[in-house]
């Protein structure tokens, strides 16, 4: 698939994969994921863990997705590499997304895959 390039940031990336997912509820549920740290008192209280990624839900069939936003330019780092390649061996459906519209593209191709499984009875 090829996407035109945009300028959307990644919080506007999120924001409209999320609101658009909430058309399908009964096959997909997905959940922004807070990823950093901050000081609290005299020490840092880390949220998650390094390198996961941007968007976390799972489809009707009990699959796991996890949705990495970027901006056109924007470059992966090592870590969240590594989160993907960790998932991807647990049979989790990842993604890197780069543009709103690719994000659609990435809801609908998950949410027939969800409804062919539901109607073979999986």
């Amino acid at each position: 698939m090829k996407f035109q390039k945009t300028k959307e940031s990644e919080k506007e990336i999120q924001k409209s994969m999320l609101k658009y997912a909430e058309l399908f509820p009964m096959h997909l549920r997905l959940f922004r994921r807070n990823v950093g740290a901050v000081k609290v008192g005299g020490r840092f209280v880390r949220f998650s863990e390094a390198g996961q990624s941007d968007v976390t839900g799972f489809l009707s069939t009990g699959k796991t997705v996890e949705i990495e936003c970027k901006t056109a330019k924007g470059k992966m780092t090592l870590e969240q590499l590594c989160w993907q390649e960790t998932c991807r061996r647990f049979n989790c459906a990842v993604y890197t997304v780069r543009s709103v519209e690719e994000g659609r593209k990435v809801i609908d191709h998950l949410v027939s895959q969800a409804k062919i499984n539901q109607r073979k009875g999986n």
